[in-house]
């Protein structure tokens, strides 16, 4: 079971709610988007992300921003291989229409490709 939740402290289910849901779930979607980033400030960090899930943090599937090549000051790339690197969280998009070119690339594929196997 996958259930998506809120990176910070908006609506439900959001982070606050971390330690009841990850014992029971496969996976969790976590929608941070364009307001969480790699090297992102504070809650925003995908290691902050991570540190939240705790033990679980194997279940986490970072929510990316597929309209966008840039956010948080850190380029898709970027926030690829953060992923890529993270022995433990995976990757997670919204929307396939991929407006942004970025996200069109090779380069974007062959990351992906290569997170999703890890």
């Amino acid at each position: 079971m996958t259930v998506c939740s809120f990176a910070h402290k908006w609506n439900v289910p959001n982070r606050s709610w971390w330690a009841d849901l990850l014992p029971y779930v496969d996976t969790l979607n976590v929608m941070g988007y364009s307001e969480t980033a790699a090297y992102a400030a504070d809650w925003r960090s995908y290691s902050e992300l991570k540190k939240a899930a705790g033990p679980f943090a194997q279940k986490l599937l970072i929510g990316m921003p597929s309209h966008q090549g840039e956010w948080q000051n850190t380029s898709l790339q970027s926030n690829l291989d953060w992923v890529l690197k993270d022995a433990d969280v995976g990757l997670a998009f919204w929307d396939a229409q991929l407006k942004n070119s970025a996200w069109r690339k090779k380069e974007t594929w062959d990351k992906i490709k290569k997170i999703r196997n890890k």
